[in-house]
C-alpha cells in the first residue's frame, strides 16, 4: 500500500472503529488485518488528531476507546479479530510499555483465542510482564485460562511466584482448580500454604486444620492464622451462597477458636447476620470479656439485632457486665430503641 494512502486509511479506519462512521462489510480476517493497522500505528504514537475534534487525544485513549466497543455482545467476530490483533502485536515487539499496554487490554477483551500464547509469558524472563499475563489470565472468562494458570502453578519454582498464581486463582473462584490449590496446603514454604489456604476459602471449601500441616512436626503461627482467616472467608462464601447454617458452623468455629480480637470480631458480625437470635449469648460472653475493643464491637452488634426478646436479654445482663461494657451496650441500646419508630412507619 502507498504511503500516502496507508496515512489516509488510519484516520478512517479509527473513524469507523470507534463508532464515528458506518461500519464496512468484513471477514474475520480482514477486521483482523484492519485492527492490526490500527494498533501498529498508534500503540507508539504521541498523539493522533482526529478529524472533527478541535484537540488531539492520547493515541492509548483513543485504542481503548476501540476495546470498549469491541467488547458489545453483538461484535464476538470484531471481539476476536482483536485480540488476535493485539496478540500479533504482543509477540513482535519488545517494547516493555507495548507489552504491557497490549496484555492490560487482553484482559478485558481476550477469551480463549488468547490463552495459549498469553500462557507462554507466564515464563517469560521479564517479571513484570509475567505478573500482566497472570493478569489477563485471571480475567479470562475461557476455562482454558483456569487450566494453564495450574498448570503454572505446578511447574512455578520460586514462592512468591507460587503465591501470586495462587492468588490468582483464589480471585478467579475455579472450581476445578480446587484439587491444585488443595496440593499447596502442605507446602513447605508458609507464605504458600497460607495463600492457598485463602484460594480455597474464596472458592467456599473447607480447610481443615491438618491441611495445614507442613513436613516439620509443628505449626506455625502464620499457618494457624491463615487456616482461621481463610475459615473466616469461607464462611462469608457460603452465606453469600444462602447456607447460612453452615456459615453459621464456621463463624463460631472461628469465634471459639481464635485469639486475635479481630479475627472474633468478624465471626462476631457473621453469626449476627447469618443467626441473630441465636448470636446473643455469643455477644453477651464478649461483653464480658477484659478485651474492650471486643466490647465494643459487641456492644454495636447487640444494637443491630431486631426483636424485643433480644433487648429483654440484654437489658437483663446489663447490670452484671464490667462498667466499660455497660456504657457501651446502654449506648447502643438507646440508639437501637430511637431508631425503632422510625423503621416501623409506612
Amino acid at each position: 500500500m502507498h504511503l500516502a494512502t496507508a496515512a489516509a486509511e488510519i484516520p478512517r479506519l479509527v473513524e469507523e472503529l470507534t463508532g464515528r462512521a458506518p461500519p464496512a462489510s468484513r471477514s474475520a480476517a480482514e477486521w483482523e488485518a484492519a485492527y492490526g493497522r490500527v494498533i501498529d500505528a498508534m500503540i507508539s504514537a504521541k498523539e493522533f488528531p482526529e478529524p472533527g475534534r478541535k484537540s488531539s487525544r492520547p493515541p492509548k485513549a483513543i485504542l481503548d476507546e476501540i476495546v470498549r466497543r469491541a467488547m458489545h455482545p453483538e461484535k464476538a467476530t470484531e471481539r476476536t479479530a482483536l485480540s488476535r490483533a493485539l496478540l500479533v502485536r504482543l509477540r513482535k515487539t519488545t517494547q516493555l510499555n507495548e507489552r504491557i499496554f497490549c496484555l492490560r487490554q487482553l484482559a478485558v477483551i481476550g477469551g480463549e483465542e488468547s490463552v495459549g500464547p498469553i500462557a507462554e509469558l507466564l515464563h517469560d524472563a521479564d517479571a513484570t510482564v509475567r505478573q500482566y499475563a497472570l493478569g489477563a489470565l485471571e480475567c479470562n472468562p475461557s476455562p482454558a485460562a483456569g487450566r494453564a494458570m495450574v498448570e503454572a502453578l505446578r511447574g512455578a519454582g520460586e514462592p512468591a511466584w507460587r503465591v501470586a498464581i495462587l492468588d490468582a486463582l483464589g480471585r478467579r473462584r475455579d472450581a476445578a482448580a480446587q484439587p491444585a490449590l488443595a496440593e499447596r496446603l502442605a507446602d513447605r514454604d508458609d507464605d504458600v500454604a497460607c495463600a492457598a489456604a485463602m484460594a480455597l476459602a474464596n472458592l467456599g471449601e473447607a480447610v481443615p486444620e491438618e491441611a495445614l500441616t507442613p513436613a516439620t512436626p509443628r505449626r506455625s503461627p502464620a499457618r494457624v492464622s491463615a487456616q482461621l482467616h481463610a475459615t473466616l472467608l469461607r464462611a462469608e462464601r457460603l452465606a453469600q451462597r444462602g447456607d447460612r447454617e453452615a456459615a453459621r458452623t464456621a463463624y463460631a468455629r472461628v469465634y471459639t477458636t481464635a485469639k486475635a480480637a479481630h479475627l472474633r470480631a468478624g465471626a462476631l458480625a457473621g453469626l449476627v447476620r447469618t443467626a441473630p437470635e441465636q448470636a446473643v449469648p455469643r455477644l453477651l460472653e464478649a461483653l464480658r470479656s477484659a478485651d474492650r475493643q471486643l466490647q465494643a464491637h459487641a456492644a454495636r452488634l447487640a444494637g443491630e439485632i431486631p426483636g424485643k426478646d433480644a433487648a429483654k436479654q440484654f437489658l437483663a445482663a446489663l447490670p452484671q457486665l464490667p462498667a466499660s461494657a455497660q456504657a457501651m451496650l446502654s449506648e447502643a441500646l438507646a440508639e437501637r430503641s430511637q431508631a425503632a419508630p422510625e423503621t416501623s412507619k409506612p
